[in-house]
């Protein structure tokens, strides 16, 4: 986004109005250039600034002063800043820049596209899959280009990037490119192989010629042939739009797929019964429900429909815009609509909505569109957004919020009155505002607003933002000096010995940095390594001083010995977190409170037992130094209460499997509620004797745990108690909901 002397920008929809002739540009010179191989008018040179590598496209020197040519890269510059989009290289800006030959020039800045032309890419063969996905994603940006009145007329394969991470589409060389709003060099262009037959007589930029050119390119990717016929047909003949295009490209998508769905789902519908052949029901219901969800994944998986995290997000979605009435949205009609209006006004019951990242035909959010959201934490904006609106977030559960570098200005109150804010992170400069607006007033946990590095001058020189200044940062502000080093060392990508919320952001996996370092204490700016899925087996293992750290909402599982060792008093779980292994948090010795968001849609902490619950089948996974069994409870995991030394601990009756070190450290009293001996097999080694503790059962049940397996090796240690002690409160009454005073029994001494 560009501002001209810190004036408000045109709030209309006309991109172009938004660019100023004499652009300012970034703060800081060019380092590292190299001339890149080119053709035509233009030169090519990849050069870096703040560690960052840039694409610099000037006019060759010949050229350098002819109007004309001057006009073709300003209208590219113009055209390529109305498009935000993942697969269109995005524009950077444009100003007078040194070049290796000691001359300054105007140039066009890009982002650098670390990839491949997709002509290079297919003469790796690749499979058939991977060709149709890359067609749609080019179909998909193609589409979104003439959403903007934008035509490329030089769509071909040399004009098209795939990065080498991921093999992504990126749509390049806007230089021939035409909207209906511009005026000047109207003339035909386009390469003659891809040309549609009328793109060489007549100049007014159609849709139906890129459509044309990305016929030919299918043709030569091998896939679609029947849609790529209609696309070479005359003019009137071919698909209208890329609306059109995208329907029959998913539709023969669908058609393929349906040939094999059949046998796919049996076979997984197979191999899942005989999984549970031992442990579920065969009602008819369940195996309907199960192929239900199969063909449910199969479709998200498949790009046909979109997953959503948050079943409130799903139910408001498809009653406003499940225009097939399939009862799924799929990513087509999402990139549809056009305004969210007042569909998620006050709805109290939205707590995540990460989904709206592919709403790619939103222009703005509307005004208090999640106002009132008390719930909601977590959302991602579509970076297709310009404009935020007055009061769009006011009032919700927001924790941290990332606001895209297409956002050019926002109204007044839209993060106004929200409690548990902690960070807002912008991608580029701080959009426009009226001056004396009110963004982030009664926010009271506010820790941080992140701007990156080279827009701090720009940043600083707005009226509007100034009351917030002090918490405007461009590095994270790390409490543990130990922990800032061990970030730095391994992830400050451009050697200021500082750490920038873009580089935490940007790291995937923690590794052994920190495995054994006795230094750290307090690691919460673990929050903001939002590229984080997991935290990895032996991650922070041995950290024997790390008594606090708050996880990313990105984590999903945290790993075996994840955090062994370590020194919490208390630990909180995301909703994100799905996997937790039973040895995570082993040793913790001194963790007391254990606390799960109330939306993790996997794990618990019912009855607030400090304890990890797993809900779906009631196994204690892992507890803690204060934890109880609620009676809701069926089973303890093999670690569950290995790593924490207590003194006793009540079994319910309802628990029926014990793994096989859950009690290794309980040193007194184990009470069982059961008559019926729950599942135990215990460690047999000699080192588990060493501390065994006292087992009280239920009167009458001596003979029954005598014989139980695993239970048989522990008799000397069996005593019975009444089934129905006298109801006398005692200090271990909190251990129990019905059963009390046990210290009355003549038999027990708690001395």
């Amino acid at each position: 986004m560009f501002v001209a002397n810190g004036e408000a920008l045109d709030m209309s929809d006309d991109a172009s109005s938004y660019i100023v002739s004499d652009f300012e540009g970034l703060s800081s010179t060019f380092s590292e250039m190299v001339e890149l191989p080119s053709t035509g008018y233009c030169r090519l040179y990849k050069a870096k600034r703040y560690g960052r590598w840039f694409l610099l496209k000037c006019l060759k020197q010949e050229l350098s002063s002819d109007t004309a040519y001057q006009q073709l890269l300003r209208k590219e510059f113009e055209i390529m800043m109305r498009l935000q989009h993942p697969s269109i290289m995005q524009a950077i800006g444009m100003e007078d820049v040194l070049i290796a030959d000691g001359h300054y020039e105007r140039c066009l800045i890009a982002e650098w596209i670390d990839g491949e032309t997709l002509a290079q890419y297919l003469e790796a063969n690749p499979s058939r899959s991977d060709r149709q996905r890359i067609a749609i994603d080019l179909a998909e940006a193609l589409a979104y280009i003439h959403h903007q009145q934008v035509v490329h007329r030089d769509l071909k394969p040399s004009n098209i990037m795939i990065t080498y991470n991921g093999s992504y589409v990126k749509i390049i060389d806007f230089g021939l490119a035409d909207t209906d709003s511009h005026a000047i060099l109207k003339q035909p262009a386009g390469t003659l192989k891809y040309m549609a037959p009328e793109q060489a007589t007549k100049a007014l930029p159609d849709v139906r010629n890129d459509i044309y050119s990305l016929g030919v390119i299918l043709l030569e990717m091998d896939i679609y042939k029947k849609v790529a016929e209609r696309c070479l047909r005359p003019i009137h003949q071919r698909y209208q739009n890329m609306d059109d295009l995208l329907a029959a490209l998913h539709q023969q998508r669908k058609w393929h797929f349906k040939l094999m769905a059949p046998a796919m789902i049996a076979l997984v519908v197979i191999f899942a019964l005989i999984a549970k052949v031992n442990a579920i029901s065969h009602k008819a219901s369940d195996l309907e429900k199960h192929t239900a969800e199969l063909n449910f994944q199969v479709k998200v998986l498949n790009h046909e429909i979109i997953g959503f995290e948050d079943p409130e997000a799903k139910q408001k979605c498809i009653s406003h815009w499940d225009y097939d009435h399939d009862g799924e949205l799929s990513y087509q009609e999402a990139a549809s609509v056009k305004s969210l209006g007042d569909v998620f006004t006050k709805d109290t019951l939205l707590r995540s909505f990460p989904e709206l990242e592919h709403f790619t035909g939103l222009n703005e959010i509307d005004a208090c569109a999640f106002w009132d959201c008390t719930h909601l934490e977590s959302i991602r904006i579509t970076r297709t957004v310009r404009f935020i609106r007055q009061s769009a977030f006011r009032h919700t559960g927001l924790q941290m919020i990332t606001i895209p570098s297409s956002v050019v200005a926002i109204g007044d109150h839209i993060l106004e009155e929200c409690p548990e804010l902690e960070t807002v992170i912008f991608e580029s400069v701080l959009p426009n505002t009226n001056d004396g607006a009110h963004h982030l007033v009664d926010c009271p946990k506010l820790s941080a607003i992140f701007v990156p590095e080279f827009y701090m001058t720009e940043t600083n020189e707005k009226k509007s933002w100034q009351s917030l200044k002090p918490y405007i940062h461009k590095y994270i502000e790390f409490r543990d000096p130990a922990v800032k080093s061990v970030c730095v060392s391994h992830w400050d990508s451009n050697g200021d010995g500082e750490l920038s919320i873009d580089e935490a952001m940007a790291v995937t996996s923690l590794g052994g940095a920190f495995s054994g370092n006795t230094a750290i204490r307090s690691f919460d700016e673990l929050r903001y390594f939002t590229g984080l899925k997991e935290i990895e087996a032996n991650t922070f293992n041995g950290c024997l001083n790390l008594k606090s750290v708050q996880l990313p909402r990105s984590v999903e599982t945290l790993g075996e010995n994840a955090f062994l060792k370590c020194d919490f008093n208390a630990f909180y779980i995301p909703s994100g977190v799905t996997h937790i292994a039973s040895t995570a948090l082993g040793e913790n010795h001194h963790l007391c409170k254990v606390e799960i968001s109330a939306d993790n849609p996997v794990y618990d902490s019912r009855e607030d037992c400090n304890a990890i619950i797993e809900t779906a089948t009631n196994q204690m996974v892992t507890g803690s130094a204060t934890a109880f069994i609620p009676n809701s409870v069926t089973s303890l995991s093999d670690e569950c209460f290995n790593w924490f030394d207590r003194d006793e601990l009540v079994i319910p009756s309802q628990l029926t499997h014990i793994g096989t070190w859950a009690l290794t450290c309980i040193f007194q009293r184990i009470y069982c509620m059961s008559d019926v001996p729950p599942f135990y097999r215990p460690d047999t080694r000699e080192s588990f004797w060493e501390h065994l503790p006292e087992i009280y059962i239920p009167y009458g049940s001596t003979e029954a745990y005598c014989h139980a397996e695993g239970w048989k090796l522990l008799t000397h240690r069996l005593h019975e108690f009444p089934a129905k002690p006298a109801p006398v409160t005692t200090d271990f009454s909190y251990y129990f909901k019905t059963w009390t005073n046990l210290d009355q029994l003549s038999f027990l001494n708690f001395d």
